[in-house]
């Protein structure tokens, strides 16, 4: 997989991708990649700065482990990374990282047929980006879904 010139959000890309298409070779690489990345940032510095790569590194990897059926462990990861983000400043215009922790785990969650969590998920997602088109999205499926339950 390229390096993408260091780049930590097109590697976040790149594995979340393979993630969703299977390729959990190239994922484990982004994962591997972002924790060196991660690792190397709360060395420095800025230890703060570590915080956004260390939220797509759970994120790849709760993809990793949803593909392979690890259900639990990849909520957790998810939650992790919600919380680590949660620890953090709103975004001021896009969000940072490119895919907000609590959109990424109210749409696990939803898959994982906990609606209520769900939807609790999508709208703190859409308190700290308003009006994002996928948590729109997926709050609109998890409502629909929790609808079709009753």
């Amino acid at each position: 997989m390229p390096a993408y010139g260091g780049n930590n959000t097109w590697t976040f890309i790149a594995g979340y991708s393979a993630a969703k298409l299977g390729d959990l070779k190239t994922a484990e690489t982004a994962e591997t990649m972002l924790r060196g990345a991660r690792e190397k940032l709360e060395g420095g510095q800025n230890p703060y700065s570590a915080r956004p790569v260390a939220i797509m590194e759970k994120q790849v990897g709760a993809l990793i482990r949803a593909t392979r059926g690890q259900k639990d462990e990849a909520l957790k990861l998810a939650k992790e990374a919600m919380d680590i983000e949660l620890s953090m400043s709103p975004p001021s215009g896009p969000p940072d990282p490119v895919k907000p922790a609590p959109e990424f785990y109210g749409e696990l969650l939803l898959e994982a047929g906990r609606t209520a969590d769900a939807i609790a998920a999508l709208e703190l997602s859409l308190q700290r980006t308003p009006n994002r088109t996928p948590s729109v999205k997926a709050l609109a499926r998890a409502k629909a879904a929790g609808t079709a339950l009753h």
